[in-house]
């Protein structure tokens, strides 16, 4: 019983190291995207256009629209995550 669960602990760890490495992968390429001028300019244009970051997302008539408000700018926030968050010997910090 023992070995049983040691062994499914093992596999447990192994699936959790295979997508910490697939998560800091994924932020190398949002640092790739990113890091060009290109890449700057269309996350600027999500950012500001798409996501209403600098706008204000409440809307006291209509409370779907602020869900979608807050879903867009959750997005916007999702990905300024992914490139500003420090990626150093394979670990996400």
């Amino acid at each position: 019983m023992r070995q049983a669960a040691r062994s499914k602990r093992t596999a447990n760890d192994n699936v959790a190291a295979s997508k910490a490495e697939a998560h800091v992968e994924m932020k190398r390429k949002y640092a790739r995207v990113y890091e060009t001028e290109d890449g700057r300019k269309v996350l600027d244009d999500i950012i500001n256009q798409h996501c209403r970051f600098d706008d204000f997302t409440f809307n006291p008539v209509n409370p779907i629209e602020t869900y979608g408000n807050a879903a867009r700018r959750d997005v916007g926030l999702a990905i300024r995550k992914m490139i500003h968050e420090k990626v150093t010997d394979g670990n996400a910090n």
